[in-house]
């Protein structure tokens, strides 16, 4: 049997062998987004050459149409600097990976703790509609790249002692994990707070690290469970399954969002020119391992505000600071479904209203269609 161009059953070739053409494109795009200069697909130049030619003229396929096409697009646009005023800061040991780990494992190797499933659904908790684990989907790219409720503003850090001064430019520091603070982090995060940062924690990440000044409130070591997380800044209650979290006793922290009792579960101290929140349900999980409601609740109090551009719709989106203004990267994932060796199933159903505001007023409204993506211009 012959393999070549078309021949997808059988061969490494051709349009329908492996990804859509719709997640090659869009993974440039977000790679070009994100700063990135150089990409390189892992995959071979026949998907993008046609396998004949005629004499020295060789063709392109539909793929690397797509390539020329994004190309030739960004070549009108400055890309600017990817703006993301949240970093996610996690143990600079923390060996985790939600992909392809079988079975699941720390560093393919360690049985994960609470904190590693913590990590998992921190993440998780900031997609929509909920990303589920890619280890436990085969082939389908749907999973590959989830829309994100704060959209793509946040970076990942490290506790790398010889880098602390990476948290300086952000406007929030959040603790992913067991961060596992030594003495040089926690003086560091103490005055990046006084400076004016707002730092994220968990009564488990706090816990004998911060003193009770820092964080305005004694961690009492008693438990209570709930079901339900009521948000005092907007009134909104969100239920659950049973959680466990710690009582807090107050000392200086005003309260952001009780329980069905009265509890606090979140309160908010001020430190300086900044902020320390701190949370009380345990990793911020229900007894049967799932982010509780509160989580992607208080993500999107603290990321409001935090950039002049708002976008609006199911879509991953990107926002960069250029020469003269703003560019943004829309990206609607959903719709295009598509397995290893067959044909990429579209459903146009799915497309995606979308609009952009600008400092609080409407700037534009556009409807991108399953798989496609727009770059919008804002000009200062």
């Amino acid at each position: 049997m012959t393999t070549g161009y078309g021949d997808w059953l059988t061969a490494r070739k051709g349009d329908l062998y492996g990804m859509s053409i719709s997640i090659t494109r869009r993974t440039q795009y977000l790679a070009w987004l994100s700063g990135q200069n150089a990409h390189h697909f892992e995959d071979i130049g026949s998907i993008f050459w046609k396998h004949w030619h005629h004499a020295d003229q060789w063709s392109l396929t539909p793929r690397g149409e797509a390539i020329q096409e994004f190309l030739t697009a960004i070549r009108k646009h400055d890309r600017g600097v990817p703006y993301t005023p949240i970093a996610f800061l996690m143990n600079k040991a923390h060996g985790w990976c939600n992909y392809s780990l079988t079975p699941y494992r720390i560093w393919n190797n360690l049985l994960p703790e609470d904190a590693d499933y913590a990590v998992d659904q921190h993440f998780e908790s900031l997609s929509w509609p909920i990303r589920q684990d890619m280890a436990l989907v085969e082939n389908d790219e749907q999973m590959m790249m989830p829309h994100g409720i704060i959209g793509d503003t946040y970076d990942v850090l490290v506790t790398a002692d010889t880098h602390t001064e990476a948290v300086d430019p952000y406007r929030v520091v959040w603790l992913v994990g067991d961060t596992r603070l030594n003495k040089t982090w926690v003086e560091k995060l103490k005055t990046y707070v006084e400076r004016g940062g707002t730092l994220v924690a968990n009564v488990e990440q706090a816990r004998d690290v911060f003193d009770e000044k820092f964080l305005g409130a004694k961690l009492t070591g008693q438990k209570a469970e709930a079901r339900t997380a009521k948000c005092a800044l907007d009134g909104e209650s969100l239920e659950s399954s049973e959680f466990e979290f710690e009582k807090l006793a107050l000392t200086s922290a005003k309260v952001l969002a009780t329980s069905e009792g009265g509890e606090p579960l979140v309160v908010e101290n001020g430190v300086g020119k900044g902020r320390v929140l701190l949370t009380a349900p345990r990793w911020m999980m229900t007894r049967d391992g799932w982010a509780v409601p509160l989580l992607p609740h208080v993500a999107l109090h603290v990321a409001s505000g935090l950039l002049p551009v708002e976008v609006r719709g199911n879509v991953e989106y990107c926002v960069n600071k250029t020469k003269d203004g703003w560019l943004v990267g829309l990206m609607n994932n959903r719709g295009v479904h598509k397995m290893a060796h067959a044909q990429a199933v579209v459903r146009r159903d799915e497309n995606a209203p979308v609009e952009v505001f600008y400092r609080g007023k409407s700037h534009s409204r556009v409807v991108i269609d399953p798989g496609d993506v727009k770059l919008i211009e804002i000009h200062e």
